[in-house]
This record gives C-alpha cells, sequence and structure tokens, in this order.
C-alpha cells in the first residue's frame, strides 16, 4: 500500500495527487472513446431516449454506475469504470481510517461496512 502512509495523515497534497494520478490513469482513454462515440451520434438517432445530455454529462464525469439506469450512458461498457472511479474516491477515506485504528478487529469491520455498502 504506497499511498497508505501518505494518506494517512490526511494531507490534501497526498489526496491531490492519489486522485491526479488514478485521473490520469483511466480519464483520457475514456474521453478519446467518448470523442469517438460523439462522431457517430447521427447512427444512432433511432435512440433518441438513449443519447440524452444528461446521459453525455454522466458519461463525462464518470457517474452512469451510480445510478440505477445504466443502460441509458453513451457507453455503456464504462459502468465498471465509472464503478472504479468510486472506488478511488473512497480509498482515501478508507486508507485514513484502516491506517488510523491499525487493529484486525477495527480493519476487518471497516471492510465489512465497506462491503455492506455493495
Amino acid at each position: 500500500m504506497s499511498y497508505g502512509p501518505r494518506l494517512s495523515r490526511g494531507s490534501f497534497t497526498a489526496i491531490g495527487q492519489f486522485m491526479i494520478s488514478r485521473a490520469f490513469r483511466i480519464l483520457p482513454m475514456h474521453w478519446a472513446v467518448l470523442v469517438v462515440i460523439v462522431g457517430m451520434v447521427p447512427s444512432y438517432a433511432r435512440f433518441p431516449n438513449v443519447l440524452t445530455p444528461k446521459a453525455f454529462l454522466e458519461s463525462v464525469l464518470l457517474t452512469q454506475g451510480l445510478l440505477p439506469d445504466a443502460t441509458r450512458a453513451w457507453n455503456r461498457a464504462t459502468w465498471s469504470i465509472s464503478d472504479e472511479w468510486v472506488a478511488y474516491m473512497l480509498f482515501p477515506l478508507l486508507a485514513r481510517l484502516i491506517w488510523t485504528f491499525r487493529s484486525t478487529r477495527a480493519c476487518l469491520l471497516i471492510a465489512a461496512a465497506a462491503l455492506l455498502t455493495l
């Protein structure tokens, strides 16, 4: 856990560096694919309820995996990347909690609570 000690201090700099490195890991390719899909919009004109501006914004921000109806995403396959992005957002908080408590029991309780949210 290379980020554990840095994130455990709760430093905004460490959290920012973590988030930026994760964003550069997945967002460029995701946005490149969205550009290609936007170029194909005329061929999808028969699906007006799917390719809405709201669904596009959800796809750009990677929030479509949080919604109950992810079938309206511009790129349906990105639901998993959306869920990965949420995990990246939660990781600094979980790392801070685990590093703070450090006991096996506390770590297991935190892990169980995290699993229950799924």
